[in-house]
């Protein structure tokens, strides 16, 4: 009997270790805007947004925002968000 309550104590002594770890991560990510955590931990940019400045701050941008401050009115980007064309 006593072996499983310390087994329940340390399971409830991880789990208040690990989650606050992950929650501090995601809402870290969350102030670049358009943003997640991937497995390792990192904050990346949506599908379609790119890292680009807004107001000095390092934030998540749409591809043809950053293609447009780049390259000038009239450029575009793919929809992976890595080639830019000027029409």
């Amino acid at each position: 009997m006593k072996i499983k309550i310390i087994q329940f104590i340390l399971l409830v002594i991880a789990t208040i270790i690990l989650i606050p770890k992950s929650t501090n991560a995601l809402s870290g990510c969350l102030d670049y805007g358009m943003a997640y955590e991937d497995l390792s931990g990192y904050c990346k940019c949506m599908n379609g947004y790119v890292w680009g400045y807004s107001f000095g701050k390092k934030y998540c941008i749409s591809a043809n925002q950053a293609c447009i401050d780049d390259y000038g009115y009239g450029a575009t980007a793919d929809l992976a968000g890595t080639h830019y064309t000027r029409q």
